[in-house]
C-alpha cells in the first residue's frame, strides 16, 4: 500500500509540474477591424439636394463582432431623409435584432448594422440617404462642402473611391477640391468626378468643396442658413442692448459708489493742517504701533527688534540647513509689563512651540488676527482709531459687495436666456456693469481711511519721520551718530527699510 501512495503522489506532481509548463489556451481572441473599401458616391440634384450612397467593406478579425454604426451629423444642413440600409446587397428592415437596421435621430442620426456573432469575415455595408440643405449661398457663387468621410472613426480604410455627379445643366466655377487624403488618381470628366486614394488613417476626416455660379444651383438659401443669418443679426442687435444696458447700469451704479466714497474720505481729509518735519519720533511710541497706525505692513518686525532691544527676546544663530545660515527667536523670562499688542505678538509666536521659533515665523504675524486687532485696540484707547469710520468702511465694502453678488445672480439668468435673447444680453450687460463696479468699490473700500481725525495726524507726523529715516538710509542726509542705529532699528523695520538702514550702517 505505501508503495502505491508513493506513486500516485509522484504522479500528481509531474500533473502538475506539466501544468505549470503548458500555458493555458487564451480565452479571449484578438479582436480588429478595418475597411478594406470605403466608396462614396455624391449625386447633386437640379435643386440642391444631395444624393449620398455609401458602401463600406469591413473585415473583422477575431473576435465576436454584433453591430456596426455610422453617425451623421445635422449641423448645416435642413434634413436628412430617406435612409436605406444593406448589408451584402440586401435591404435591411428597421429593428435591434441580428439582421435589421437601427435608425435612432437626436443631436445626429445613428445608423447601427445589427450582425449576427462574426467573426474572421468580411461583410459589405451599404447606406443611402438624401440631404437637404448641403448647398449654401456665398456672396458670389453656390457652394457645396461635404465632409464624405467621418472623422470620428477608430478604423483605417485601405481603399477609397468618392465619386461627385452634377446634372448636365450645371457649370461648375473650377474642378472640386478634395482634402484629408492624399489623391492617386482623379478622373475630371464634365459631369461627373472620381477620386482614388489609399490609406487612409483613423480619425482622418475627407471633405469635398465645389464652387457653382450664384443661383446655378438653388435660388434662396437653405433654411438653416437663413435662421443663422437671422440668429446673427438678433445676436449682434442684442450684444448692442447689452452693451447700453452695462453702460448704463454701470455708470449709475459707478455714480453712486463714488459720491459715498468722497463722502467717506472728506470726512477723513477735513482735519487736514500743515506740521513740521520730524527728525526724531513725534511722541513716546511703540514702534510696531507706529508702525501700523501709517499703514505699514511691517508692524510686527519692528514689535520683534524693540523687543529684542529690551531684553525679552534673544535672536540667535541656529542649525545650518542645506548650508544655509538660519536664526532662532529665544524667549526670556523677563516679567516687566507688555503693551496689549506686545503680549499678541509673543503669545502669537510662541503659542506652538515654547521658548524658541525660526525668525521666519515673523512674517506669518503679518496675518495674524489677534495681533493686528490689539493694535486696532490700542489706537481706539488712545483715540486715534474711529469706530465710527471702521463701520462706515465696513459698510461700504458691504455695499460693494451685495453689487457685485446681484451683478452676479443677473448674470447667470441673462446667460440661462442667452445672448441672442434681448432680454438674456440687457441681464448679461447690466449685471457686467455691476460686477465691474461692485469690483471697484471692494478696491476703493481699502482707501477709506478708519482713523480719527487726531490719529491722521499723528500718521502724517509719524510718516514724516519715517521719511527722514529713509533719507538718512540713502545718505541723502549727512548723519554720523551711529549710536542712534540701535534705538531707530525697530521703527526703521516697521517703516519697511530695515536693509537699507543696516547697509547705510555697516558702511
Amino acid at each position: 500500500m505505501s508503495n502505491r501512495k508513493i506513486s500516485l503522489s509522484i504522479l500528481i506532481l509531474i500533473l502538475f509540474a506539466i501544468l505549470l509548463v503548458v500555458p493555458a489556451p487564451s480565452t479571449v481572441a484578438a479582436k480588429s477591424y478595418f475597411a478594406e473599401r470605403y466608396d462614396v458616391t455624391l449625386s447633386l440634384q437640379p435643386h440642391g439636394d444631395l444624393l449620398v450612397r455609401e458602401t463600406i467593406r469591413f473585415r473583422f478579425e477575431g473576435g465576436v463582432f454584433t453591430y456596426v454604426f455610422r453617425k451623421l451629423t445635422l449641423h448645416k444642413l435642413d434634413a436628412i431623409e430617406d435612409l436605406q440600409a444593406t448589408l451584402d446587397g440586401s435591404l435591411l428592415s428597421p429593428g435591434s435584432q441580428a439582421g435589421h437596421v437601427e435608425i435612432k435621430r437626436d443631436q445626429a442620426i445613428t445608423v447601427t448594422w445589427h450582425l449576427p456573432p462574426t467573426s474572421d469575415a468580411v461583410h459589405e455595408f451599404g447606406l443611402s440617404y438624401r440631404v437637404r440643405g448641403a448647398v449654401q449661398k456665398e456672396p458670389n457663387a453656390d457652394r457645396l462642402h461635404w465632409r464624405v468621410i467621418p472623422e470620428e472613426r477608430d478604423y483605417l480604410i485601405q481603399q477609397s473611391q468618392i465619386v461627385l455627379e452634377i446634372p448636365p445643366s450645371i457649370t461648375p466655377l473650377q474642378t472640386p477640391e478634395l482634402t484629408g487624403a492624399t489623391i492617386l488618381k482623379q478622373e475630371n470628366h464634365p459631369q461627373r468626378f472620381v477620386f482614388h486614394s489609399s490609406r487612409i488613417e483613423e480619425n482622418r476626416a475627407i471633405d469635398i468643396l465645389i464652387r457653382f455660379p450664384a443661383g446655378s444651383v438653388i435660388a434662396a438659401a437653405p433654411q438653416w442658413q437663413i435662421a443663422e443669418a437671422e440668429r446673427q443679426t438678433l445676436g449682434a442687435q442684442a450684444r448692442w442692448r447689452g452693451g447700453i444696458a452695462a453702460a448704463i447700469s454701470g455708470l449709475l451704479t459707478l455714480l453712486f459708489i463714488l459720491s459715498r466714497w468722497n463722502d467717506l474720505r472728506s470726512q477723513a481729509e477735513a482735519s487736514t493742517q500743515a506740521f513740521q518735519n520730524f527728525s526724531r519720533p513725534p511722541h513716546a511710541l511703540a514702534p510696531g504701533l507706529a508702525a501700523h497706525l501709517c499703514g505699514f505692513p511691517n508692524s510686527p518686525l519692528a514689535t520683534l527688534f524693540d523687543l529684542a532691544q529690551r531684553g525679552f527676546l534673544i535672536i540667535q544663530e541656529g542649525e545650518r540647513k542645506w548650508g544655509v545660515r538660519t536664526f532662532e527667536i529665544v524667549r526670556t523670562s523677563h516679567s516687566e509689563p507688555l503693551n496689549p499688542h506686545e503680549e499678541a505678538f509673543l503669545e502669537a509666536l510662541f503659542r506652538h512651540r515654547k521658548g524658541k521659533v525660526p525668525l521666519s515665523q515673523v512674517a506669518n504675524l503679518t496675518f495674524s488676527q489677534p495681533y493686528r486687532r490689539a493694535l486696532d485696540d490700542e489706537l481706539i484707547m488712545l483715540g486715534w482709531r474711529s469706530v465710527e469710520r471702521v463701520d462706515q468702511r465696513r459698510q461700504f465694502a458691504s455695499l460693494s459687495a451685495s453689487v457685485m453678488a446681484i451683478g452676479a445672480v443677473g448674470f447667470a439668468g441673462g446667460l440661462w436666456l442667452g445672448w441672442e435673447n434681448p432680454l438674456g444680453a440687457i441681464f448679461i450687460g447690466s449685471a457686467s456693469g455691476l460686477l465691474l463696479v461692485g469690483l471697484v468699490g471692494l478696491v476703493l473700500a481699502s482707501t477709506i481711511s478708519t482713523l480719527s481725525d487726531e490719529g491722521i495726524r499723528q500718521a502724517r507726523q509719524w510718516k514724516s519721520f519715517a521719511e527722514y529715516l529713509k533719507d538718512i538710509a540713502q545718505g541723502k542726509v549727512n548723519f554720523i551718530h551711529a549710536e542712534v542705529f540701535d534705538r531707530y532699528l525697530p521703527f526703521a523695520a516697521g517703516f519697511g527699510i530695515a536693509t537699507q538702514w543696516a547697509n547705510y550702517f555697516a558702511k
